[in-house]
């Protein structure tokens, strides 16, 4: 049986805007000014430690461990109370994802985003129960680049061929990493060009995306 992980934020839900408005409201309470949306784009992806850690220098926040373990949990707080119907699906993901399992394909989710937001986001969009193995940015001491969350995910999938399904350089490097062909949802939050994140294939409309893994399935 094949199957699938994806990636969550930038490759099946837009979640910058949510995310970028869950920042600004933490560097108003700081009295710095807000983030742009393209700023945000740019610091997502490596988890939320690190996307707060960019967002706050890019301001001039010095900051001491514990100054920044105070932010992070604030950060936190807030990113669990923001509405998750806020990240809504990139156009034809639900229908595509409903045909996937239609077909006996077992869905895997390999996300750095922390645990109480990925799953109000999954609860809201009715997908907690669509994916059989789910691995978060607080599942192990690991976050993407490493291939380890990706591996736990193919691990707890139990099946024979897996791709995995992303939008940005942390994906393309988690994906060879754990040696499993990468298949790059182009409309993203990447920042370098495709040729430089040499995906095994590419898409820009999810329609696209059960021939490119039929063919993938076929060759393998």
């Amino acid at each position: 049986m094949t199957a699938v992980i994806f990636d969550l934020d930038g490759t099946l839900v837009d979640s910058a805007p949510a995310i970028c408005a869950v920042v600004n409201t933490l560097l108003a309470e700081l009295s710095v000014p807000p983030l742009t949306l393209e700023d945000s784009k740019g610091y997502m992806g490596y988890g939320a430690p690190r996307f707060l850690d960019q967002a706050l220098a890019s301001r001039g926040i010095g900051r001491s461990e514990v100054q920044f373990a105070e932010h992070l949990r604030r950060f936190l707080v807030l990113y669990e109370a923001a509405p998750p119907d806020a990240n809504p699906p990139f156009p034809a993901v639900q229908q595509v994802l409903d045909q996937l399992v239609a077909k006996g394909v077992r869905l895997g989710l390999c996300t750095n985003k922390p645990t109480a937001p990925t799953y109000a986001i999954l609860r809201a969009l009715a997908w907690d129960r669509l994916f059989s193995a789910i691995v978060t940015g607080d599942t192990l001491p690991q976050r993407k680049p490493s291939a380890e969350p990706v591996l736990e995910t193919a691990r707890r999938l139990g099946s024979a061929i897996n791709f995995y399904v992303g939008d940005s350089e942390v994906d393309a490097e988690a994906a060879r990493a754990a040696r499993l062909p990468f298949i790059l949802h182009e409309r993203g939050y990447r920042r370098q060009s495709i040729e430089e994140m040499r995906p095994q294939a590419s898409f820009t409309h999810y329609e696209q995306l059960p021939k490119i893994l039929a063919s993938f399935a076929a060759a393998a």
